[in-house]
């Protein structure tokens, strides 16, 4: 038996991949922008170790007389009444170490553990 065709039958056409992909790459670069730059801005809201090093930099004016004064066993407050507040720039479970900077770029680290002066050292200070 043979089906008469009389042209109307159509192929179904296979979807356009490729403005499939157009599509889905043009909605990723959207988003992805925008999540970038609402991460970008959320970061700029959380103040950094860095950026707090810079801000305590331009305040800080110390010397060689004030490193020979800081003694093992001291304090952070016993430290902090002579070099002023510092930064923290690394922590463990044992011990904390805090940096000072001047606007020559000298600096002063030191380390305590238990809440006590372990360790000192000074960069370029006169």
């Amino acid at each position: 038996m043979f089906i008469l065709n009389d042209g109307n039958d159509q192929k179904p056409q296979p979807p356009n991949l490729v403005g499939f992909l157009i599509k889905i790459f043009c909605i990723g670069i959207t988003l992805g922008s925008g999540m970038g730059y609402g991460f970008k801005q959320g970061a700029d809201l959380i103040p950094s170790k860095f950026t707090s090093a810079v801000t305590q930099r331009e305040n800080q004016n110390f010397g060689l007389a004030e490193y020979i004064r800081l003694e093992h066993g001291m304090t952070l407050a016993q430290v902090e009444s002579i070099l002023d507040r510092g930064v923290e720039v690394e922590s463990s479970e044992t011990s904390t170490t805090y940096i000072w900077r001047n606007t020559s770029s000298s600096n002063i680290t030191v380390t305590f553990r238990k809440g006590k002066l372990v360790k000192k050292t000074q960069l370029n200070l006169n």
